[in-house]
């Protein structure tokens, strides 16, 4: 049996092959594992499936992707560190006065779902909690629209820094 598997295997040459002798299997003119994907031109048109080293993907999915660099020209706008200050507190309270505000509109919908459900509720309780629930109610409509006004004064004082900076002839 094994002198039948040598004949199958016999080149031209008349070496037989082994498991790692790659070139002999396939014949002479064949080349080396190491040739392969290298940046010879007989080696890229044996390997144009396999992407050369130069090529190589370097993504794990979807297509190839070339970067091509450009430029693009965008206007600057100077800021001292005063206004960077101020543009920071205003985004500040902005975003505290917002979160408050629904925070406190959480709040009524949870008084509001106790007073429903409470059937014997003593009516000195029920009156103290209904009053919170307007206070709450008018502090959350309060400081939504002081968020509001927060965001507004600084698109506004973006607005004033973008005119107060001259960007000379285009």
């Amino acid at each position: 049996m094994a002198k039948k598997m040598d004949d199958e295997f016999k080149i031209s040459g008349g070496g037989s092959s082994s498991v790692g002798d790659t070139k002999s299997a396939v014949g002479s003119d064949a080349p080396d594992l190491e040739s392969i994907g290298s940046d010879r031109p007989e080696a890229e048109s044996i390997t144009a499936s396999t992407p050369s080293k130069k090529r190589r993907r370097t993504t794990t999915q979807g297509s190839f992707v070339e970067r091509i660099p450009g430029v693009r020209r965008v206007k600057e706008y100077p800021l001292t560190k005063a206004e960077m200050h101020q543009l920071q507190g205003i985004g500040l309270i902005a975003t505290v006065c917002i979160s408050l505000s629904t925070g406190i509109v959480g709040f009524l919908i949870d008084i509001q779902k106790d007073l429903s459900l409470s059937e014997n509720a003593p009516p000195k309780a029920v009156s103290f909690w209904s009053g919170v629930w307007w206070a709450a109610l008018v502090a959350a409509i309060i400081l939504f629209f002081l968020g509001l006004f927060a965001i507004w004064r600084g698109q506004t004082r973006i607005q004033e820094i973008e005119d107060e900076t001259d960007h000379g002839p285009a």
